[in-house]
Formats: structure tokens, sequence, C-alpha cells
């Protein structure tokens, strides 16, 4: 079974005080450290990321594919990249601010696998994430989704299935424009398996990590959810870990 870390790199990480540069560099720099490849748009960046030593995979020599304003469809294309076309059956996305604390225990894709096929760590914001569930309805978990800085996934068919749907929400008109949002696609995507949204007492029961958490708009409490076993954390860039 093949299975591993990824990440993808697009636009441009070639200026030292990018922001989007000193968050790779934090995730390089880390003493602590586990394999992952990234999938990199832009051959000046994959040349940065070859030199520090980065496992990398040149996509295409063009920073952007697609345009900026929808750039995170860069980020979907590499979960199909992985399970498509590169045949992993078990993959965990990380973005570049979701750092690592303390070393990936050895079981951890077994233990992964107690829980469904998709998993990411659930928040909650001031703005409607998932307003088709009623944004009028008091309860009804409009403005909770999944935060996609860990996504976890084990069958080869979701990529795609999330991109058909990041096709439908290019015209949806809230409060945000959604279009540019990986994290409304796959959510409603599994509000469509299930034909509902589950609530958060199952999406913790089945969805919620156990590996990874949130800092920031986290939708459970301590007392809800156990960090103890947490390795990676979603850290804004003000936030100490």
């Amino acid at each position: 079974m093949k299975r591993g870390f990824i990440r993808v790199l697009y636009g441009d990480c070639t200026l030292p005080d990018s922001n989007l540069r000193k968050e790779i560099d934090v995730i390089i720099d880390n003493p602590i450290q586990t394999d992952y490849l990234a999938y990199i748009y832009g051959k000046a960046n994959y040349d940065y990321l070859m030199s520090r030593g980065v496992n990398c995979k040149l996509v295409d020599e063009r920073p952007f594919v697609w345009d900026k304003a929808i750039g995170l469809r860069h980020k979907i294309e590499s979960y199909r990249i992985a399970m498509e076309d590169d045949g992993y059956d078990q993959i965990a996305f990380l973005d570049w601010d979701t750092v690592l604390v303390k070393p990936v225990p050895s079981n951890l894709w077994e233990r992964m696998m107690e829980k469904k096929e998709i998993q990411a760590c659930l928040y909650t914001l001031k703005q409607f994430m998932s307003p088709w569930r009623g944004i009028h309805k008091i309860g009804s978990g409009a403005r909770t989704g999944l935060n996609s800085n860990f996504l976890y996934m084990r069958d080869k068919t979701y990529p795609s299935k999330i991109i058909a749907i990041w096709d439908t929400i290019k015209d949806w008109d809230y409060q945000r424009n959604f279009q540019d949002n990986d994290e409304i696609a796959t959510m409603l995507f599994i509000d469509k398996m299930y034909g509902k949204w589950i609530g958060k007492e199952e999406w913790l029961k089945y969805h919620e990590p156990i590996f990874a958490r949130v800092t920031k708009k986290c939708s459970y409490t301590k007392e809800e959810k156990d960090i103890s076993e947490c390795c990676f954390v979603h850290r804004w860039a003000w936030q100490k870990i």
C-alpha cells in the first residue's frame, strides 16, 4: 500500500520576505521532520525547494496553471495527481502553515483507517462557510466547515468528485467569493455523500483526525476533542504553537 504526506506549491516563493517563503522555511528548518512529497508549480519554486533538500515533483513550469484568483484549484489538483496519477492509496495533504510539533507515530496510517475515508479538522467562522445548510436557520451549521490544512483521503475517486463540485460553485453569491475555496467544495462533497450535514458530534466520531488540530476557530472545546496525540498543528501567521 502506497501512502504518504503531500504538499503543493504554486505562485512565487522566491521572495525571502514573503509570508509564503517564511512558512516554507519554517517547515524546512523544523527540527521535527517527516517525509513528504511537494507538488510544484513554477520552475523557480522547484529550484528553490530542491536546493533546500525537499522531495519535489515539478507539475508545471508555470507558477500558475489556474488564474491567481482561483489559486486553490492547484491544491485540489494535488489530491488528484497523488491518488490517480501517482498511485497513492492514502494521502494526508499538509498546508505550508501546518507544522509538525512532535514525531509522527509509527501507526499513524493504521489509526487513520479507524475513521472514515476522508478526514479534516472542523472549524467555525463568523462568515457563512456552508451556506447551503441554511443561512437563516439557527444551528444549521452554515458557519461551520472543514479546514483543509490537514486533509486525509483513502478513496481514489474523491479528488475528481471534489473538482466536479468546485466547478459548480463559481457563481455563488453570499458574503464572500466562494469560487476560490477548496474547503467549500470538499465540505459540500461530504454533505452530499450523507445527503445532509451530519453535525459536530458525528463529525468528531467519523471525520475529525486524531493527529491534527487547528489553533483558531476550532469547533470543539478542549473537553470535547482530545488533542494529546496531535502532532500536526495549523497555526496562523501571528500565532505561536
